[in-house]
């Protein structure tokens, strides 16, 4: 099956044309989403890797739903998962997804940041893509690419961080 990987303004322009034969969206509680029909699941989910972090952290019951969702895909559809940015929780089910269909851990990887080169999968859908299908390196994958984007953002040429700036970054470190 063809799959895409897309923000949320690319994905609603794609379901206005029906392009997708099966969607996926997972966004935040609260964004005004709503399904286009029975071959589209919109599951609430927010973008954190603690699952601590907030009530609607995912689950591995959300993964489920998600691939009970896409368990009948077949080589004609064209799959399309989307979340907010495009970069984090919808990349991490894309590589659930493509795995559920036969593709190794890596090959799923690969095939998702070839087709979405700014993806940063969700860690923590990652430790729960492990749970469900068994492998150890998924969660590994994910945090290994996301210390290698982070190694590549270059700094301010001047000035320090402010102290929000730092704060926010402590924060979002500390969900890894």
């Amino acid at each position: 099956f063809e799959f895409r990987i897309e923000g949320a303004y690319d994905a609603e322009n794609l379901l206005t044309a029906n392009w997708p034969t099966c969607a996926v969206t997972v966004i935040q509680r609260g964004a005004e989403w709503k399904s286009w029909g029975p071959n589209h699941l919109v599951v609430p989910m927010s973008d954190v890797s603690n699952p601590k972090a907030s009530p609607d952290a995912p689950t591995i019951q959300h993964l489920a739903a998600i691939l009970a969702h896409t368990a009948n895909l077949t080589s004609t559809d064209r799959l399309m998962v989307n979340c907010w940015l495009g970069q984090s929780r919808s990349s991490a089910v894309a590589v659930a997804i493509l795995m559920q269909h036969g593709m190794t851990t890596e090959e799923a990887f690969e095939a998702v940041l070839e087709q979405r080169p700014v993806a940063v999968p969700n860690v923590l859908i990652c430790k729960h893509i492990d749970s469900y299908f068994g492998t150890k390196d998924c969660e590994a994958m994910a945090k290994a690419h996301l210390r290698k984007e982070l190694a590549s953002i270059k700094k301010a040429p001047e000035g320090k961080p402010t102290a929000k700036e730092v704060d926010d970054m402590k924060k979002w470190l500390a969900n890894l």
